[in-house]
């Protein structure tokens, strides 16, 4: 959905709240008004074709066809012996190109399949809403005409105190049925923006070549993942693509001479991914010697914290807030650990290059997480967290790839209010960055001491939120409907309620 057609609808679900709450205070003539209004509002047909979306939809299913059999092809001969002209490290570095292409194709099949589901649901949803829309519309306009006892510009009002509690119930359900309508349109249009997401954030070959990346690098970038997620976001290549791009030539040759160096794939996108987290480029060739022929294990342990599943941990060490009052604190750190490879390595390695033991990581993230909890508490009280604001101020001094974060207030029981702000959310995650997330507790929370609490949004995949909560370091699962409807009890019981979210571009 574009973006003007998604500020078209919030105005019309603003304008049709602003109309409810006139029901049962207007007098007969200005009731009339009122629905002569709503009647104009939902008048024009929900924005979108459903005959050329289920067109492109047969586009993306034709594609996803003729490239499997392409991707099976490679993955069959990735496994044979390559031609004699091919000798020695010239060998191994063809067959790794080869598989590293055959996964990157096997990967666009299931891409464009699931483009082609997500616009056919989209279109099947749109052709729902829309009928709907044309009922409440003739209903509307039936209910304007049907009082039988009183002519008022047109319209006639029944006078009778049974007719008239009766007739304005049924004119209130039908308002309130369009402001629904617009609702399921909007979450029509976001969840079809975030399956998007997930078929962008693995496009990235092209984007790659377009910025004049050398293919084996797109190759690499392109398929290296940490438990499922990509090890670079889509910002965090747009960042990369501009850095490597205004290098000069004798730097681009001592990055390419750095990347040559590496032994794997997964150790060359993690210096790339340092360079794209703001580091200078001596920093990033000093790190790439340190971590130089390190293991795929070692190298997701000490530089993502995601050696175990389902917690960001360190050698079975969770990464948790040191104390009651710095979920906030850790929530940054967490964030920076997953954007910045270089910071994660001063957490999990000592000055010598030895790696820590667990009760040493713990001992440096208390120190990082008291020193985080300082710098972003210069005026506001320690004892009370950390402000949003504070958390936006620590979100941009480290090396977060960039993104300059700020506070975004959410008053999650009024949907015309919250949904821009969620969505910005989740569109700043499939970008690839980390969000920390205000949680403020209910009434019976508040009662039972239940406080204001801080997690972080790291991750957006197949309709789920990836969701980091310091107070444990586990990462857990939920749908984007639980953020986006302001029901987090599946994360925090107590205060499920949305108050904040902290967003690049704010």
């Amino acid at each position: 959905m574009a973006s003007t057609a998604y500020d078209q609808i919030s105005t019309i679900i603003n304008r049709l709240e602003q109309l409810a709450s006139l029901i049962d205070f207007a007098d007969p003539v200005a009731l009339a008004e009122a629905i002569e209004q709503v009647i104009a509002e939902i008048a024009d047909p929900l924005p979108g074709n459903v005959g050329q979306l289920m067109a492109l939809a047969s586009a993306f299913s034709r594609a996803a066809r003729d490239t499997s059999p392409v991707g099976t092809g490679l993955q069959a001969m990735s496994g044979q012996k390559l031609p004699g002209v091919w000798q020695g490290d010239a060998e191994l570095t063809a067959s790794a190109a080869v598989s590293d292409t055959s996964d990157l194709v096997g990967q666009t099949a299931p891409a464009f399949g699931a483009a082609a589901s997500a616009i056919d649901a989209y279109a099947d949803t749109l052709s729902n809403l829309e009928n709907r829309r044309r009922d409440l519309s003739q209903q509307l306009y039936s209910a304007s005409h049907d009082g039988p006892d009183i002519d008022i510009f047109g319209f006639n009002m029944p006078l009778d105190p049974m007719a008239w509690s009766g007739w304005l119930s049924s004119v209130r359900n039908l308002i309130f049925g369009s402001i629904d309508l617009y609702h399921d349109l909007q979450y029509a249009g976001d969840t079809l923006a975030g399956q998007f997401a997930d078929v962008r954030s693995k496009a990235v070959a092209g984007a790659g070549l377009k910025a004049g990346m050398t293919a084996d690098t797109v190759l690499l970038l392109a398929t290296a993942t940490i438990n499922g997620t990509s090890l670079l976001g889509p910002g965090q290549l747009a960042r990369l693509e501009k850095l490597m791009a205004a290098m000069s030539p004798a730097d681009q040759a001592r990055l390419a001479a750095v990347l040559r160096a590496a032994k794997s794939p997964l150790e060359q996108a993690y210096v790339l991914k340092a360079l794209a987290a703001g580091h200078s480029l001596s920093q990033v060739i000093t790190f790439a010697g340190e971590i130089r022929g390190q293991s795929s294990s070692w190298l997701t342990n000490q530089l993502s914290l995601a050696g175990t599943a389902g917690v960001l941990s360190y050698n079975g060490t969770p990464l948790v807030q040191s104390t009651q009052t710095e979920c906030g604190s850790a929530s940054i750190v967490a964030a920076r650990v997953l954007t910045d490879p270089i910071f994660a390595y001063s957490l999990t390695t000592g000055p010598d290059g030895q790696s820590l033991t667990g009760s040493q990581f713990a001992a440096r993230v208390a120190e990082v997480d008291a020193q985080t909890h300082d710098a972003t508490n210069k005026i506001w009280p320690q004892s009370l967290g950390t402000s949003p604001f504070g958390v936006a101020s620590g979100m941009n001094s480290g090396a977060a790839d960039g993104a300059k974060y700020g506070v975004q207030w959410v008053d999650d029981t009024d949907s015309a209010n919250a949904y821009p702000a969620l969505q910005h959310a989740i569109s700043s995650v499939d970008a690839g960055h980390p969000v920390p997330v205000l949680l403020a507790p209910t009434l019976d929370g508040m009662a039972h001491g239940t406080s204001l609490h801080y997690v972080l949004i790291t991750g957006h995949s197949s309709g789920q939120l990836s969701i980091y909560d310091p107070e444990g370091g586990t990462i857990s699962q939920i749908p984007d409907s639980d953020f986006l409807n302001g029901t987090m009890q599946a994360i925090d019981f107590g205060a499920p309620h949305v108050n904040a979210v902290i967003v690049p571009g704010r």
